[in-house]
C-alpha cells in the first residue's frame, strides 16, 4: 500500500496477510479485493482476499474467501455478498450504512 501521509517521505508497505496475486477491485473508499481465477469442473470460481483500508496507517488483515461462485453488491448499502460452496459471506460497510440512514428523509406516518 502506498502511504502518502508524509508528502516529502512517501512509503510503500505490504498489507498484512495479503498473499494473492491477481486483479484488484476497490470496495468503495475503504477496502479492496484481490481476485484469482480458476476453472473447476466448468464452474468458474474465484478466490478473494479482502482487506479493510479504512485506517490507511494500520490496514486490517486480509480475509481469504475461497471458491466464490457469485458476487453481488447492494447499491443501497454498498454491502457485497460473496457466494461460495461453503456459504455466503457478507462484506458490510457500517459507516456507509450509517451515513445513508442519516441522509434518508424521515418518513411521515
Amino acid at each position: 500500500m502506498l502511504d502518502l501521509h508524509t508528502v516529502t517521505l512517501p512509503s510503500l508497505e505490504m498489507v498484512r496477510g495479503l498473499t494473492f496475486r491477481g486483479a484488484i477491485r476497490r470496495l468503495a473508499e475503504d477496502g479492496f479485493i484481490v481476485v484469482t481465477q480458476a476453472d473447476v469442473l466448468a464452474q468458474i470460481t474465484r478466490d478473494y482476499q479482502v482487506s479493510d483500508t479504512a485506517d490507511s496507517r494500520n490496514p486490517g488483515p486480509a480475509l481469504d474467501v475461497k471458491q466464490v461462485r457469485a458476487e453481488l453488491t447492494d447499491n443501497s448499502t454498498d454491502a457485497t455478498f460473496l457466494l461460495t460452496e461453503n456459504g455466503l459471506y457478507l462484506l458490510r460497510r457500517p459507516a456507509v450504512e450509517l451515513e445513508r440512514t442519516k441522509r434518508e428523509p424521515e418518513s411521515v406516518g
